[in-house]
């Protein structure tokens, strides 16, 4: 039996959910819960709400060390693709193209090139993808 147990924020505890009743919302309805904070979006970025909502009450979550933040590019939520350090940049190509976002501070891009971002560390790097552009984007925390 295939079943979700990652994030599901509601009043009550759910310790598994179908996948099934995640992609129709039945579970979000059912429970009064969510599967993303809002807060913690690039709502700004997005304008259409049925996104906002899709993404809220039908798109699974990731398990982050703090509060886990989902990405956004060309108004619309990107696919998370994974956990990912500076190895797995370096590996794609692509660490330049996540350093160039004005998102992350200086400090966290100091740290991620000298290599101290490490899938599955204290400082661990999740990594989204525009769904209309390819574009990479970071999201990272410190346990």
């Amino acid at each position: 039996m295939i079943s979700y147990e990652g994030p599901f924020y509601s009043v009550e505890t759910i310790d598994v959910l179908c996948p099934e009743c995640i992609a129709t919302g039945r579970a979000a309805e059912k429970f009064d819960g969510e599967f993303q904070d809002e807060g913690a979006t690039d709502a700004d970025e997005v304008m259409d709400e049925k996104k906002t909502d899709e993404l809220i009450h039908r798109t699974p979550g990731y398990c982050g060390w703090q509060q886990e933040y989902w990405r956004a590019h060309c108004n619309d939520y990107c696919a998370y693709l994974g956990g990912v350090g500076t190895r797995e940049l370096n590996q794609m190509d692509i660490l330049e193209e996540v350093l160039e976002d004005p998102i992350l501070d200086d400090t966290f891009k100091g740290w991620i090139r000298d290599g101290k971002l490490v899938n599955g560390g204290s400082f661990q790097g999740y990594l989204f993808q525009c769904l209309h552009c390819g574009k990479y984007l970071l999201w990272a925390d410190i346990d």
